[in-house]
């Protein structure tokens, strides 16, 4: 059974100590997701569906749009609190291969890893709560603002009925909910990574590979944050135009979920570079005196061998001058900012075709 498969019970017998925090309800809930017949995208997958098929009976029931047809931003919304909670389940999953790949590095003794697994893969209790309730009431107070904010119903085939009114509500607090604790996640989550690197981490400039363990995980949370906002980007085009400063600021904030991890890991490998260079430097500096020396007196013969020792340094020197400092593979980093600019650049193309020839 994986690490994030496990339950908060097995959990706490595999660790084997105190645990720093009693797992959240939100632990329990992607447990029983674990224990359902078949993968867990798939059980996502059904959630999402039925609630996106839920809605579009009750729109086609009130009139709102054709029966049969689906409004595209009303499915954008009802998938995602569906696509939160997978996320949130996905990123548990890869936190914990993260820590496998990056065990050769890690400076903690054995019986220590399985508690540094549930804090990568399990959110505390008494937080989650804190979220859950602050979340619930910013969702209530922003469903009063909007519904007293008439333009906006017809605008958006919102609230057509009692029951359409309900069941929007319901779903518009669970995605609040939900996009709160994916927030609160990647804080914990990220931070538990920040600290590995910064506090238990053997650094070996020439064996990089571990590091880049938490490079990928940074990378899956920055692209599946920005992926909703380019969904509701999709699905209402209409209203591309103000949302621009909100995808931006998306965009903004992926950079710095994907950075702020590695931060503290790049410092540390700058230092670690800065003093395997200062350290042949002086070998270096030391080898050339002596050179000059043997050199002066006139010593050819013996030259030679502080000769090649100097083009050792040199070559040494080169080396840990091509060691990279950010602590991931070079298409991780592509990756990320395709995932991040992409959309905006096609989006102001299409703009600027729309324009400018018509389309």
């Amino acid at each position: 059974m994986a690490a994030a498969e496990l339950s908060p019970e097995q959990r706490s017998s595999q660790v084997g100590v105190t645990l720093p925090y009693p797992p959240s309800y939100l632990a329990r809930v992607l447990d029983s997701v674990d224990r359902l017949p078949g993968p867990n995208w798939l059980a996502y997958l059904v959630f999402a569906l039925g609630l996106i098929l839920v809605h579009a009976a009750i729109k086609w029931r009130d009139g709102a749009y054709p029966p049969g047809a689906f409004y595209p931003m009303h499915v954008a919304f009802m998938a995602a609190g569906p696509y939160y909670l997978a996320l949130i389940h996905y990123l548990d999953g890869a936190a914990a291969r993260a820590l496998g790949a990056f065990r050769p590095a890690l400076d903690l003794p054995e019986p220590e890893l399985p508690l540094v697994r549930y804090r990568l893969t399990t959110l505390p209790a008494r937080p989650v709560l804190w979220v859950t309730w602050f979340a619930v009431l910013y969702a209530g107070f922003l469903l009063f603002m909007v519904y007293r904010w008439v333009p906006l119903r017809p605008a958006a085939l919102a609230f057509t009925s009692v029951l359409s009114t309900g069941f929007e509500a319901t779903v518009f607090v669970l995605v609040t909910l939900l996009f709160a604790l994916f927030v609160y996640h990647t804080i914990h989550q990220l931070r538990v990574a920040n600290w590995l690197y910064t506090a238990h981490t053997r650094i070996s400039l020439f064996d990089l590979t571990p590091l880049y363990a938490f490079s990928r995980l940074a990378a899956s949370t920055s692209i599946g944050w920005i992926l909703i906002a380019y969904a509701r980007g999709g699905a209402a085009p209409d209203l591309t135009e103000v949302m621009v400063a909100g995808d931006l600021l998306a965009t903004g904030l992926g950079l710095v979920i994907f950075l702020w991890p590695l931060l503290g890991i790049h410092r540390l490998l700058v230092e670690k570079k800065n003093h395997a260079k200062a350290v042949v430097g002086r070998l270096l500096e030391e080898t050339l005196d002596e050179l000059h020396r043997r050199v002066a007196a006139g010593r050819f013969e013996e030259a030679a061998p502080v000769d090649q020792a100097v083009a050792g340094l040199k070559q040494e020197l080169e080396l840990l001058d091509k060691i990279p400092t950010w602590p991931w593979q070079p298409e991780t980093f592509r990756g990320v900012v395709t995932a991040l600019l992409l959309p905006i650049l096609l989006g102001l193309i299409n703009r600027l075709l729309e324009r400018w020839v018509g389309f």
